[in-house]
């Protein structure tokens, strides 16, 4: 995904992204490439350890919520639920622009 489309959709400056990226690759996590149509286009992918990284991330945030679940009120489950629902409208949205390519 192209780095601009990617800070607007996070709501950040590419500035800011451009530094998370630098960190994120010194970690192997995430790969940059120059677009080879538009050299001033700079393509963000994930890399098979960011893949696996952000599976145990997602992993072990599953388990926090479920046990935040169980002692929550029914508008927190509710609020959570709106939540969890963005988040999956999201994934779609990025499978379907190139997110992960």
């Amino acid at each position: 995904m192209a780095k601009g489309l990617l800070a607007e959709l996070l709501l950040i400056k590419a500035n800011y992204l451009s530094q998370v990226c630098e960190a994120l690759a010194k970690r192997n996590l995430v790969s940059e490439e120059t677009d080879e149509k538009d050299r001033r286009v700079i393509r963000v992918k994930i890399t098979k350890e960011g893949r696996e990284r952000a599976r145990r991330t997602m992993l072990d945030m599953d388990a926090v919520i479920a046990n935040g679940l169980y002692e929550s009120t029914a508008e927190e489950q509710s609020l959570f639920q709106d939540i969890a629902k963005a988040i999956v409208e999201n994934e779609i949205y990025h499978r379907r622009y190139g997110f992960y390519e």
